[in-house]
């Protein structure tokens, strides 16, 4: 209704883009178990694991979020932000999942016998599962009206024509489950965007 009164006012080939932001500290805080683990131990109070939020009740929620908001509003495009991963990616769910993604038998580990987070494999593990979720994600998108699918991925800071695996962007495995991405390059990597978090109900 808000969009239709908005109608006169916008051009007549505007294009609607409703931004989800992936971040679940308010989620995370009611239900810690979703929380990523680092390599100390520590629980992420922002990220999710990989497993929750590509395989489990986080992954399930940002489907029927996409599905709920293309009904609503009939977006052209649905953009996500903060869909990354920091270094909270190794909680015993975790393992399971690179384990099996990758055929090992444990984390890579340095010679001290602490995990090598920075490993080439612990990225590509993370790329995959991010590109498996935005497939569920892009094809929910489709159901209604071909809405396209944007991602925001980080930005290297040294090489210009890289990407950021070890955030579990590379950006070539990712283009193959979204339409485009957009390159974010900002400080501590944010973008400052007004956003719907999957962790919170729609409002009603």
């Amino acid at each position: 209704e808000a969009l239709d009164k908005l109608g006169k006012f916008l051009p007549k080939d505007y294009q609607l883009t409703l931004t989800i932001d992936a971040l679940l500290p308010n989620w995370i805080s009611q239900q810690a178990n979703l929380a990523g683990t680092t390599p100390s131990g520590k629980k992420s109070s922002e990220f999710a694991s990989v497993t929750a939020l590509t395989e489990g009740a986080v992954a399930e929620r940002l489907v029927n979020l996409v599905g709920e908001l293309c009904t609503r509003y009939t977006p052209h495009r649905i953009a996500l932000t903060e869909l990354m991963f920091d270094n909270a990616t190794f909680g015993e769910d975790d393992l399971k999942s690179y384990c099996t993604t990758t055929g090992a038998k444990d984390w890579p580990r340095r010679n001290d016998g602490s995990i090598n987070e920075s490993h080439a494999s612990i990225g590509q593990w993370r790329s995959k599962a991010l590109a498996s979720l935005l497939s569920k994600v892009k094809a929910e998108a489709r159901r209604h009206d071909d809405t396209q699918l944007d991602v925001d991925v980080r930005a290297p800071w040294d090489d210009a024509e890289g990407d950021r695996t070890e955030s579990g962007h590379n950006y070539k495995m990712l283009l193959e489950s979204v339409d485009r991405h957009g390159v974010t390059r900002q400080i501590r990597d944010r973008p400052n965007r007004a956003t719907t978090h999957p962790g919170l109900p729609l409002p009603s």
